[in-house]
């Protein structure tokens, strides 16, 4: 067998196309042609994984093909004849093939003994892997138990392709491998020697009365498990007896097998952890499987509960070890004990970690029950909570031992034995543990509250809870921050009441407190000492982008007229701005206009697409502008029709003339003539009305009047507007159009 043969019956094409990030339809199986504009997947992959065709365009190849064309899309040519043993070093490393790529004048090296005697092991366990395989296919041509089996619990054909499904009914695999002794002899002593190294790597028992070799996998479905470089190292078997020992039968631990070190799925599913950036736990290679089925991919399984170290370590290569971790382990008292141990850990530990809840569901305990069942994916995500109320479940769950409604005393115990976990208790999840109880439970917040702190409070502090409203402390801290230009404060103190408001239970000091006219708080001295201390302001402090808060008191929209107006926006409203920006952008666009804090200039709220294609229109005025405008256009409306947030670049209002003499006027500010470095207009989509504009919202100094964006570009204030109309219009636009003008 050639090189490049062993390579093609080796390498899985799906796999490839997987790492080139090309969108499978799971309904259908195939995939978006990369070849031509396919809106319909027209890519098809043969049944073994080996050939793969578009019957729109008519490419095909097997995976040399592939790789050619879609590196010679990425501008590198690897389809030269020069090239080909790059092209096949590129499939062989992506893919970690035990191919020996070293050609002498196009002949292989010949192997050591030592490196026969290492690859021996891989050999081994790919040989049984595709006799399990073949079996299985005779299986399913004889309707046989195996095949009958699979399909009863929901498993296609594909599928089992996908994860390379056998079947070992005769004990063909050991007769398999032990029959290859002579092509091995020269690497041992003698048979028995072969046998007892096929003893060692687990896919050959011994018994220890007579000395026989047996098949371990014997009468069982045989799912090949798989390092993190897609090498077969041991197999996980499903019995298919009435009454057997043990339904399910691992491999036992060898030189490549260590349980603790391997994360079943993880070579194939790393790519789309990486692109959902969360990896999913689930027990079993059945549960894994059952997922895939369902169309959920980036899923791993344990082999057990117990999440190692090592499986750590392999989790953190995801994503610079910033990949979340969720837990969905089986929906029994085993599995849901064992998530409730492991998010302390993983917690402590610093990951992001959240529980798929699946007795939400009650459709069984695992993946395969909810395939049978006819679980969706969409049902599934809706079971997906975070880390701290699976524990609030799980606790009172264990306390409630049956009853519906807690008593005082099952809160306080659920409470205290939650919050002693120090990763826990904090004053964000005490919020959520009094919701938590409020909604399932129906105990007020504020009775939790006294059930889980009955405490006495000081009677000077009692006086200030009775004739203060928290919003009028609210109010205060947010006029101190204003006077003191204090953006992070002032933008903290304006998120929600609720949080305030805890934070204030805190507030029990004299020291914040003095007598006039009744009880008094001093918020500027509580602000500073105590509120910036509490660890909710610094990581709010740690996660905040002064320049785009500070954007946001330069907004602008139409109102009915179609004129423009400033707008005054309340902390909701910014909010939910800041929400759709972090939405809608990609997490190195949102790095790049933090680290360029000059770039964004305004916020401008658009209700629907006639007003979008407006401002288009407005844009389009400059015949430079006009290829931009067109070329822009269509993308940037179908990222409006989908709720997103756009961006326009005011450079592209301009003419180059016009462009040239900003970028002089404001060295290194605007350095371009093309645009390509002017400041940025972002477009808020309010097509669901979601920021509930009124006349309240209108600036009180805004004079209405027509804007002029052919004269003064998108956006314009009223006050400048009436100050600009006797300039021409190249004077006006040597100047900044969104510096607010000097009074």
């Amino acid at each position: 067998m050639s090189i490049m043969e062993e390579i093609v019956s080796q390498a899985s094409v799906r796999e490839m196309l997987d790492y080139y990030g090309i969108e499978q339809n799971k309904s259908t199986g195939k995939y978006l042609c990369p070849f031509h504009n396919d809106h319909n997947a027209s890519l098809s992959v043969t049944p073994d994984d080996k050939h793969w065709k578009c019957m729109t365009c008519g490419e095909e190849g097997h995976i040399l093909d592939l790789v050619e064309k879609m590196e010679r899309l990425k501008g590198t040519d690897m389809g030269d004849h020069s090239n080909y043993r790059q092209r096949y070093d590129f499939v062989i490393k992506t893919q970690n093939l035990n191919v020996d790529f070293k050609l002498t004048n196009s002949t292989n090296k010949k192997k050591t003994p030592q490196q026969m005697m290492e690859n021996f092991p891989y050999e081994v366990l790919n040989n049984a892997k595709n006799v399990a395989v073949a079996a299985l296919e005779e299986d399913k041509q004889n309707h046989g138990v195996a095949y009958r089996y699979l399909a009863s619990r929901g498993i296609s054909d594909e599928t089992i392709k996908y994860f390379d499904i056998g079947y070992d009914g005769v004990a063909r695999i050991q007769q398999s491998l032990i029959a290859n002794y002579d092509k091995y002899k020269n690497l041992f002593k003698n048979n028995e020697e072969y046998c007892n190294k096929l003893c060692d790597l687990g896919v050959v028992g011994k018994s220890a009365s007579n000395g026989q070799f047996y098949d371990v996998q014997y009468k069982r479905v045989v799912i090949p498990i798989k390092d993190e470089n897609g090498k077969t190292v041991a197999f996980g078997g499903r019995s298919l007896e009435d009454n057997p020992k043990a339904k399910y039968l691992n491999t036992k631990t060898t030189e490549l097998f260590k349980k603790a070190e391997i994360l079943f799925n993880y070579n194939k599913a790393k790519y789309k952890c990486s692109a959902e950036n969360e990896i999913i736990l689930v027990e079993g290679y059945f549960d894994v499987v059952s997922a895939h089925e369902m169309g959920i991919d980036n899923v791993v399984g344990t082999m057990g509960v117990a999440v190692t170290d090592e499986h750590l370590d392999l989790i953190n290569k995801i994503n610079d070890g910033k990949c979340s971790i969720s837990l969905c382990f089986d929906n029994d008292a085993t599995g849901r004990a064992k998530m409730a141990e492991n998010i302390e850990r993983l917690m402590s530990m610093g990951y992001d970690v959240n529980v798929y809840d699946t007795s939400m569901l009650d459709k069984g305990k695992d993946m395969n029950d909810f395939l049978c069942n006819g679980v969706t994916v969409e049902q599934i995500k809706k079971c997906k909570i975070t880390a701290v109320e699976y524990l609030f479940r799980y606790s009172f769950e264990n306390v409630l031992n049956g009853k519906d409604i807690p008593s005082i005393d099952d809160i306080l115990n659920v409470y205290n034995e939650v919050f002693s976990i120090n990763i826990v208790n904090n004053s964000l999840n005490e919020l959520r543990f009094y919701e938590f109880v409020n909604k399932n439970y129906g105990f007020s917040e504020e009775k939790v509250k006294n059930i889980v702190h009955p405490t006495k409070v000081n009677p000077l502090m009692q006086a200030v809870m009775n004739s203060l409203l928290y919003r009028k402390v609210q109010s205060a801290v947010i006029k101190y921050a204003t006077q003191k230009d204090d953006t992070i404060l002032r933008y903290f103190a304006s998120q929600d009441r609720i949080k305030l408001e805890h934070i204030l239970q805190g507030f029990n000091n004299p020291r914040y407190m003095y007598q006039e006219n009744g009880v008094k708080i001093n918020c500027k001295l509580w602000a500073e000492e105590y509120l910036k201390s509490t660890e909710e302001y610094k990581t709010f402090e740690q996660n905040f982008d002064k320049n785009f808060y500070n954007v946001l008191d330069n907004a602008s929209g139409f109102e009915k007229g179609g004129y423009d107006i400033s707008l005054s926006l309340d902390a909701i409203q910014k909010d939910k701005i800041i929400k759709q920006y972090k939405a809608s952008f990609d997490k190195e666009i949102l790095q790049f206009l933090k680290d360029n804090p000059d770039r964004i200039s305004k916020i401008f709220v658009v209700d629907n697409e006639y007003e979008l294609n407006r401002m288009f229109d407005m844009f389009s005025d400059f015949d430079e502008a006009k290829e931009y405008n067109t070329t822009d256009r269509a993308e940037q409306m179908q990222k409006f029709k989908e709720g997103k947030m756009v961006v326009f670049n005011y450079g592209h209002c301009l003419n180059i003339t016009q462009a040239e003499e900003l970028a002089r006027e404001y060295p290194g500010k605007y350095t371009t003539p093309d645009g390509e470095h002017f400041r940025l207009i972002l477009v808020y989509n309010n097509t669901n009305g979601e920021l509930k504009l009124t006349p309240k919202n209108y600036k009180e100094n805004d004079t209405v009047v027509p804007t002029a964006p052919y004269q003064y570009g998108v956006g314009q204030n009223r006050t400048m507007n009436m100050r600009r109309q006797a300039v021409d219009r190249d004077n006006v636009m040597k100047h900044d159009p969104w510096a607010k003008p000097q009074e």
